[in-house]
């Protein structure tokens, strides 16, 4: 009775924690395509160093809880950096670049209608399977930051500044302005300060809980993984997130129900396969690894972050040249 009671806790924890990250996500415009070709194209580097923002805020977060509730809060496990991490992070970056938005874009975009992204997420289930099949995982290694320690201090240090960036006057009135108006911009600083503090508490009390991990975990599941079968935090979480995001568009009146295009089969449809075998590989999306895997100092995780980054930039560079010409 008392496991009946802690689940049904946590699940009902999962939902408004999910529910603002979803409402956050989209009223920020995140997405690390966008971020790419905004710092390569136009030289605008604020959305890439978000990212780094929410790395830090998840960290600050996950590592405490880790520590002083190790019933319920654990770290990510690291995986060896191998060929399949690089070949990950460069698929799962050309799948967003080819899909138009990588994992918080896509969250984004098919709340707000776009039934083009549902095939994105389908798709990504088809490459996940196809990609577990291909190869084979390498076993994973505890966290060097599981107990406290000088180096898991050091860590939350550096995670804390990381996240310092977003603790200005300016950033908190424009969050506190966007919850009033509809019309309000978010700037992406403190969009991915909330995000990585959500999210931080939602890995280490709710596991895997966006809708990423979710399709990959019943990917796993469907190949006779039983111990990847969604839970009802999980699932609880990812609905929870896009509805968060699709409240975003309807109360600011940018929803607009637009059903599958050709599109959908030339770019969502390739594009969420390479998503899904990339995050399959290294193992996981760009949202679980920058705030589960990143904050736990996996060192894979960071390399396969990188690495996306990089895939997804280098493909502005004909851009960037265009608009130099």
């Amino acid at each position: 009775m008392n496991g009946v009671s802690d689940l049904s806790a946590l699940s009902l924890a999962a939902i408004p924690l999910a529910f603002v990250i979803g409402f956050v996500l989209r009223r920020g415009s995140v997405c690390m395509v966008e971020g790419a070709r905004q710092a390569i194209v136009l030289g605008r580097s604020l959305r890439l160093r978000a990212f780094v923002v929410a790395a830090g805020a998840a960290g600050v977060v996950i590592l405490p809880l880790s520590w002083f509730l190790p019933s319920t809060g654990m770290l990510a496990p690291s995986f060896p950096i191998t060929l399949g991490t690089i070949v990950g992070g460069v698929l799962f970056g050309i799948g967003a670049r080819i899909n138009g938005g990588c994992q918080f874009g896509t969250i984004g975009r098919l709340a707000g209608g776009e039934l083009n992204f549902l095939v994105t997420c389908l798709a990504g289930v088809v490459g996940a399977i196809g990609a577990m099949r291909a190869s084979d995982m390498a076993t994973p290694s505890e966290s060097f930051l599981m107990d406290p320690s000088v180096p898991g201090f050091a860590a939350f240090l550096l995670f804390l500044a990381f996240a310092a960036p977003a603790f200005r006057i300016r950033y908190w009135r424009g969050l506190v302005r966007v919850l009033g108006r509809r019309d309000a911009h978010l700037s992406p600083i403190p969009a991915m300060l909330v995000v990585g503090i959500a999210g931080g508490v939602l890995y280490t009390l709710a596991g895997s809980w966006t809708i990423g991990s979710l399709l990959n975990r019943e990917g796993a599941w469907l190949l006779g993984d039983t111990a990847n079968h969604a839970d009802s935090k999980a699932l609880a979480g990812a609905l929870a997130l896009l509805a968060g995001a699709a409240f975003a568009a309807v109360w600011t009146r940018t929803f607009r129900l637009r059903p599958p295009s050709p599109a959908a089969l030339t770019r969502n449809a390739p594009g969420g396969a390479l998503m899904g075998a990339g995050a399959a590989m290294v193992p996981g999306g760009n949202g679980t690894l920058l705030l589960y895997a990143m904050p736990s100092a996996s060192l894979s995780a960071w390399v396969a972050f990188a690495v996306m980054t990089i895939a997804i930039a280098l493909t502005f560079l004909p851009q960037r040249k265009m608009r130099r010409a």
